[in-house]
């Protein structure tokens, strides 16, 4: 299996993990209008704006 099937076979949940891994909440675009922020992991990386931003409709 090549890097690109393993993620093409990820769910919307270890997406939003994997790609919060690769930011930090300085850098991090996501807004939360409504709810708070929940980072989960330690250094800020934030799992639930991605996962918001990986749900919503192309714009």
């Amino acid at each position: 299996m090549t890097n690109y099937e393993r993620i093409r076979q990820m769910s919307v949940d270890e997406m939003a993990e994997w790609s919060a891994r690769c930011t930090t909440c300085d850098v991090c675009a996501f807004e939360f209008d409504d709810e708070e922020c929940t980072c989960y992991f330690r250094m800020g990386r934030c799992i639930s704006g991605h996962k918001k931003w990986l749900e919503q409709e192309v714009e």
